[in-house]
């Protein structure tokens, strides 16, 4: 047969319990505790003023903004108004100068409406895109623009590039 020591449970040790009886005393203790505090807390005074004060600051910029978008509108109708006042006023004073029929005058360019001729308009380019020759062909044409697009990067002569050239 089997030794009864083996088959039976022993005990656990005094020191063992109690650690294990303190540890639960002490949860208990703790969580009487927080759940009792918690609910003092949302009823205590200082929590009130607290919560009181940050709505009524919240309000406050609320209240801020909604002020500052009003005077945004305005200001923004006013502009509105004001361009629109100083275009009529344009428009009454250049029919006053000009008359209803207006014409250019001694070689000065005719300006219709909001529109005022620019280069483009009349017929200008820039210097790199110069017309072509007559006698040019397009190949011979895009190797002198791009010649002309080295030579303009370069310096202005070779006496200016090569120092040695001056005492040659």
């Amino acid at each position: 047969m089997a030794p009864l020591a083996h088959t039976v449970a022993a005990m656990p040790s005094q020191r063992r319990m109690r650690f294990f009886t303190i540890l639960i005393v002490t949860l208990i203790v703790v969580l009487f505790y927080m759940s009792r505090a918690a609910k003092e807390t949302q009823t205590s005074d200082f929590y009130t003023k607290t919560q009181q004060a940050l709505q009524e600051k919240e309000f406050a910029q609320a209240a801020k903004q909604r002020d500052a978008e009003s005077i945004g509108s305005r200001l923004k109708a006013a502009e509105d108004e004001a361009k629109k006042a100083t275009k009529d006023k344009d428009t009454n004073h250049r029919v006053a100068v000009e008359g209803p029929d207006s014409k250019s005058v001694a070689g000065r360019v005719k300006v219709d409406g909001e529109r005022v001729p620019g280069v483009a308009q009349q017929g200008g380019r820039p210097r790199d895109q110069a017309a072509m020759k007559e006698h040019e062909t397009p190949e011979e044409h895009e190797v002198e623009m791009e010649l002309n697009a080295i030579l303009k990067k370069s310096p202005g002569t070779l006496e200016q590039s090569c120092p040695r050239m001056r005492s040659c």
